[in-house]
């Protein structure tokens, strides 16, 4: 395919910087709407005080994304929020893609799920419509306090924000689209929806800037732990998988985490193979395979490689049924995926294999220093550097960065931690 002519890149420049002021003009209009909609309906009052936790009488959290890896990191900044309101309502609004770990939750009174639309003809449009009508029909009678978002970065556009200026929340704080664009993105104007967008550009992981809102509302964190919440069912479903492939109370299983949002964090098949079997061999380890339903294929060329030191639990049970398998297992090896949060949650040690180069920006997506694993032992493997074109963070769109990271290196860091448990 030949490149663009500069005629071509001038007219495409043209159509995104219509649609950047197009989508302001919007933003103003969608204001002025809301605001006088807001009023008529009585969800402004004339307080101009920013309400703390201890006296919020009604909260919104919303996470309008399908990441479920940053579903698990924000579960440290959902039970010490009630613990700072204990008199709260409090809701928590999530996507179909988390809500089967969302909907057990015990510190909050309500889980709203509300699929975005991300298929078929005007689906921004419908997406907002169906914003909106929820909106009206389940959150406006809550009459929120507070509308508060856990999240950090420039990614989504108004997906996440959207659906908390609807609420009707006099009072909307989360983080400033300007401090997290180390990508140079054009901005959404999504800070308009906010009543208070935080200021704060320096690195720091996701568990803790997620608390940090806490702090700004007059909270206090006490504990920083993840957590999953899982039922006998869940614990069920995990020990049937195991009992189904004849693994016995005593076989020490080891995790390996193959899935992955992008191809660039999948480590190559070889490595996978080559670190099983030395584990199978030194340690007698069995390895489970833990993935969705994409990575069966990948899976299966893993199983085929280790042959009976093998269970191939990809894309085999559900996300909360896959964290009570997690839980048996004495590692977990593998990508930044949700999986490994999921081990980190039920206290699995872990051994990251990343795609994000030691000499790359902190603030990337794919940064340890922002999403690495969290309170566990852990072991995180990087590559030294990147491998061009890549400069701040692998841009490839298949394995390329990663494939720097050698079996022997893997081999070492999963021994070290399998001597400390």
């Amino acid at each position: 395919m030949a490149a663009p002519s500069g005629l071509e890149r001038t007219a495409r420049q043209g159509l995104r910087t219509g649609q950047f002021w197009l989508n302001r003009l919007m933003l103003l209009g969608m204001l002025a709407v809301g605001e006088t909609l807001f009023r008529v309906k009585g969800l402004r009052s004339s307080n101009r005080t920013l309400t703390q936790l201890r006296d919020a009488r009604s909260i919104l959290v919303g996470r309008m994304d399908d990441r479920i890896g940053d579903f698990v990191l924000m579960t440290p900044f959902l039970r010490e929020l009630r613990r700072n309101a204990p008199q709260a309502w409090i809701t928590l609004l999530v996507t179909p893609t988390v809500a089967e770990l969302a909907l057990p939750c015990p510190h909050v009174n309500e889980v709203v799920v509300l699929d975005g639309v991300t298929r078929g003809a005007c689906r921004t449009l419908r997406r907002y419509w169906r914003t909106i009508h929820m909106a009206a029909t389940t959150l406006w009678a809550h009459r929120f306090d507070l509308a508060l978002l856990p999240r950090w970065g420039t990614s989504g556009g108004y997906r996440s924000v959207f659906p908390l200026y609807w609420s009707g929340a006099q009072w909307r704080v989360g983080f400033s689209e300007y401090d997290a664009n180390f990508q140079r993105r054009r901005l959404t104007g999504q800070d308009w929806l906010l009543t208070h967008a935080l200021r704060d550009g320096t690195v720091k992981h996701e568990v803790v800037r997620y608390l940090d809102l806490l702090r700004f509302l007059g909270g206090a964190v006490r504990d920083e732990r993840l957590e999953v919440w899982l039922t006998e069912s869940d614990d069920a479903d995990a020990a049937a998988l195991l009992r189904a492939q004849g693994v016995g109370d005593d076989e020490t299983l080891v995790a390996f985490g193959i899935g992955g949002t992008d191809l660039k964090r999948r480590w190559p098949l070889d490595g996978f193979i080559a670190v099983g079997k030395w584990l199978h061999q030194r340690y007698g380890v069995r390895v489970v395979l833990v993935g969705g339903v994409t990575e069966r294929d990948f899976a299966q060329s893993i199983a085929d490689g280790l042959e009976q030191a093998v269970i191939n639990a990809a894309g085999a049970l559900r996300l909360r049924a896959t964290a009570a398998l997690l839980r048996r297992c004495r590692l977990y090896i593998g990508h930044d995926t949700g999986a490994m949060h999921l081990a980190a949650a039920v206290g699995v040690p872990v051994v990251e294999i990343s795609c994000h180069p030691k000499t790359g920006s902190p603030y990337s997506w794919n940064a340890p220093e922002r999403f690495g694993p969290w309170g566990v032992a852990h072991r995180i493997l990087q590559p030294e550097r990147p491998l061009p074109p890549c400069t701040d963070e692998c841009i490839a769109h298949q394995p390329h960065c990663i494939q720097q990271i050698a079996p022997e290196v893997v081999l070492d860091a999963a021994e070290a931690l399998l001597a400390l448990t």
